[in-house]
């Protein structure tokens, strides 16, 4: 575990000078504020009527998930204690003698500790100076009133369940969400107006979205754990202001207990949003410092997405499916292609809409970049990812009741948390398992029935689910001689390749003799000057002498950009639970980042390069770009799959993800 972290909010001190001076400071309020927090769309009455825990859950949820964004994990292969983090918060509340209580700060800690899978430490002190309520409400509205509220991500899941309250039960809702600065903005405006428009006009449907972030000065940490305890302190905040007892999460049973489809995602990284250990933990805290019932609630606990779905269409509103977001990759999105096909989040969502019996106008095929049956899926962590979806799916068709509690120790936590008997609770999540593994391979049948002759025919990419689906002993060649493993060997003037079962020759060119250098040691960094030395039959020193500038200041804002706009791609990721694009955008960042440090000194200025080791970069980086052109026309697989994996500059690299073993002699 990382050494204790001290984080000081709304100008408290520890008492000990030679502390604080390492400390994070967190400021909501003041001249120079790094954490900030609006909620627009509430009543100009509740803005003035906030109750003073309420105030104090608002500020310590935003100062909470801060401190979370601002404190870095391990690297993105690392996990257990590596992984988990230490804090010790100073915060200043209104009612320190009620956070300071045995029950109210055991379930604080207990509740953060699950979300995020980290240590917490509070110290409670009275606030001394009190700021209006209105600081943090923006856009006041007349008075209205509700019969629920429940959080609002504009997925297909939370779409589900505004419609169950609003147009089928009939209910007035509050729709609480986050507002933020990515393109599911106005689609999440959107999708709660069409909500709004499907219901009877005597029926409220009130959008709450909420804008919380920081200061891009105070640091980044991408996994955002405690994301979902800020939203639900703001949704229970909107519930007590209008007279309501409870908040309501709608997401499907499957995505909230989240079992690891692979086994290496452990601990903090499989998201534990909605999960019901989390849900029973917030309802504890809220109870606590309410000291009143309080009900934290998921009525979708029991229902498999294609459930989900399928209550979206039989309600009428089908349509509104194609407009609801589930992709974790939005910074892929385009007009045409809202969904990338390959995410978590786009192939779970794909399979229930075919297996709810959604119509392409319903779910059109076209908004997906990769059809999930017949679409190429390139070696690496998506497609392993997409694979073992599959695995799970068969798996879980079948299991017994026993077999499936070894298999998955993690689901035991889900027993003491839905208000069953441990009995009723373990028959019960295992035929919702068994449910959601029979839906995915119901809607595989349907999809080798309707591609039936295309298949016959040999015209499917090797690489597609419906190819992938088929029982390896089945995709063997009958010619036991014939390459089975990723191959990129020379034999004579000719490179001999096999990959993601397809095979090509190409005549051999120094670009090829360059990338077939760095395939053989994956995970290296090699410089460009040591691969041409290799090419001219010598190793030889690094080169040196002046260049002017190592990276250009146009370059460097680039990527000083990118690195800012990950942490809301990732934020949306934690919300959609797609583990492998959050390790995807850390690792990005990661890399990000230690090629600035590597190019700038003091002050962000670029540094000097070196005259041959440009000569060096330039010369192998045409090199590989004509041995890839060829390989794009060639072997489309093998192409994608180096796009993502290699990298070209003064210094080269291949870094595959999973890893790849390639024989190359």
């Amino acid at each position: 575990m990382s050494e204790r972290r001290l984080v000081l909010c709304g100008g408290a001190t520890s008492g000990a000078a030679s502390s604080d001076a390492g400390a994070l400071l967190l400021n909501l309020q003041g001249a120079s504020p790094n954490v900030f927090l609006k909620i627009d769309d509430i009543s100009e009455a509740m803005a003035r009527n906030v109750p003073d825990v309420l105030m104090d859950l608002l500020e310590l949820a935003v100062y909470v998930f801060a401190a979370d964004q601002a404190t870095g994990r391990g690297g993105t292969r690392d996990a257990g204690d590596r992984w988990r983090r230490s804090f010790k918060l100073h915060v200043p509340v209104r009612l320190p003698d009620l956070w300071s209580r045995e029950p109210v700060s055991a379930a604080l800690v207990n509740v953060l500790s699950f979300l995020s899978d980290d240590d917490y430490e509070f110290t409670f002190t009275k606030l001394a100076h009190l700021p209006p309520a209105q600081l943090y409400f923006e856009h006041l509205v007349p008075d209205f009133r509700v019969d629920e509220v429940m959080l609002f991500s504009g997925g297909l899941d939370s779409l589900a369940g505004a419609i169950q309250e609003a147009i089928i039960d009939g209910r007035n809702i509050a729709l609480v969400s986050h507002d933020s600065a990515s393109k599911r903005k106005s689609q999440v405006h959107a999708l709660a107006a069409d909500v709004a428009a499907g219901a009877h006009p005597a029926t409220t449907v009130r959008h709450v979205p909420v804008w919380a972030t920081k200061s891009q000065s105070v640091g980044r940490e991408y996994t955002q754990r405690t994301r979902s305890f800020l939203y639900a302190a703001l949704a229970t905040t909107v519930a007590v202001m209008m007279g309501k007892d409870r908040i309501r999460f709608y997401e499907n049973g499957v995505t909230s207990m989240n079992l690891a489809i692979a086994p290496q995602v452990v601990g903090g990284r499989a998201t534990r949003t909605t999960h019901p250990q989390s849900i029973a933990g917030l309802a504890r805290l809220f109870t606590a410092i309410l000291e009143r019932p309080f009900a934290v609630e998921s009525p979708f606990v029991w229902k498999s997405k294609t459930d989900v779905v399928r209550l979206i269409k039989e309600s009428g509103h089908g349509k509104l499916a194609a407009r609801a977001v589930s992709c974790s990759r939005t910074f892929e999105a385009t007009k045409l292609h809202s969904h990338c096909g390959r995410c978590s989040q786009c192939i779970d969502r794909r399979f229930a809409a075919l297996a709810a019996g959604l119509t392409e106008e319903e779910d059109p095929p076209e908004m997906y970049k990769v059809d999930l049956l017949t679409g190429e899926r390139t070696v690496g962590e998506t497609r392993a990812m997409a694979e073992s979806f599959l695995q799970r799916a068969s798996k879980l068709r079948s299991i017994e009741e026993l077999d499936f509690f070894a298999e998955y120790t993690e689901a035991t936590r889900v027993l003491r948390h839905v208000g069953l008997t441990s009995e009723e609770a373990g028959r019960r999540i295992v035929d919702l398992h068994r449910r959601h593994g029979k839906d995915v391979f119901a809607a595989l049948a349907e999809g080798h029935k309707r591609h039936a002759q295309t298949f016959q025919e040999g015209k499917l990419p090797d690489s597609c689910l419906l190819v992938l689906a088929v029982p390896e002993r089945y995709r063997q060649g009958a010619d036991s001689g014939a390459i089975t493993v990723p191959t990129f060997r020379l034999e004579g003037d000719f490179w001999k390749i096999w990959f993601e079962n397809e095979s090509t020759t190409l005549k051999n060119n120094v670009g090829l003799r360059h990338i077939a250098a760095l395939l053989r040691s994956p995970g290296q960094q090699r410089h460009s000057a040591d691969l041409l030395a290799l090419e001219a039959g010598h190793v030889g020193p690094t080169p040196s002498g002046s260049a002017g500038e190592a990276s250009d200041r146009t370059s460097i804002r680039s990527y000083k950009a990118r690195l800012e706009a990950i942490p809301n791609e990732l934020a949306e990721a934690e919300t959609d639970g797609d583990i492998h694009r959050q390790a995807e955008l850390r690792q990005e960042a990661d890399q990000i980042s230690a090629h600035l440090k590597g190019v700038t000194g003091l002050g962000g200025v670029p540094r000097e390069a070196a005259d041959d080791a440009e000569k060096a970069r330039q010369a192998v980086s045409a090199a590989v770009r004509r041995a890839l052109k060829t390989l794009e026309r060639k072997h489309i697989g093998l192409w994608r799959h180096l796009n993502k994996s290699m990298k070209t500059g003064v210094f080269c690299s291949y870094e595959p993800d999973p890893e790849v073993t390639w024989i190359t002699t």
